[in-house]
């Protein structure tokens, strides 16, 4: 999300910058603090059947350097092949993030392509946070093409499966890229206050962990 941020270009919507700044940070600090709340929201650290864990591809993320991010993905995909399928598909949106990052669309769709064949192939009838994050990235993908149109309906169903599975963090990113995709002042806000309200709701949960 954070690269997104910086990138989002929102210089006449000053009061969003600040605003999605705090939203990441509660979502972050709420990923540390409290992972369980989290733990369809990111792929973190995944037992597997051999006692050993999935790398936290998440935690290796340098928006400033795509290309440096891309290696390193790739070789936790080509380490993993025996990974399980929404870790590896997980997996797939982020490489695809980083050619998105670098204006390479062609190849940035090619992979989410996969990763749409492979979710139909499934025929996943239910709502996955592979799923969501592969809604996320193809609505940045085609945002940052110019295709702002192609863009806004494939975020709004982002947040919708990630409130369905509980992926509090990916929820609240697909409310941030919507409203740096609409003109809409009052949209714009609209989509801000849905942030809000799943971080506010996730602060309520953190306090009630720690009183217990």
């Amino acid at each position: 999300m954070t690269g997104e941020v910086m990138a989002s270009g929102e210089g006449r919507n000053g009061w969003v910058r600040p605003l999605w700044a705090f939203l990441v940070c509660v979502s972050s600090a709420l990923c540390v603090c409290v992972p369980s709340l989290f733990a369809q929201s990111q792929p973190m650290t995944t037992p597997t059947d051999n006692n050993t864990s999935l790398p936290d591809f998440d935690s290796l993320w340098d928006y400033g350097d795509a290309a440096a991010t891309r290696k390193q993905f790739e070789s936790i995909r080509a380490r993993t092949p025996d990974a399980p399928a929404s870790y590896r598909l997980q997996l797939l949106t982020q490489i695809a993030r980083t050619h998105g990052l670098e204006g390479d669309f062609d190849a940035a769709h090619a992979l989410l392509d996969e990763v749409e064949t492979a979710l139909a192939q499934a025929q996943v009838q239910s709502p996955s946070v592979e799923g969501v994050r592969y809604l996320l990235e193809r609505g940045r993908v085609h945002r940052s093409g110019g295709a702002a149109d192609k863009a806004r309906p494939l975020f709004e169903q982002a947040f919708d499966m990630g409130q369905r599975v509980g992926a509090a963090y990916h929820a609240i990113d697909a409310a941030h890229m919507v409203a740096i995709t609409v003109d809409s002042t009052d949209t714009r806000r609209q989509w801000s206050r849905r942030g809000i309200t799943i971080a506010e709701a996730s602060i309520s949960t953190l306090h009630a962990v720690i009183l217990k």
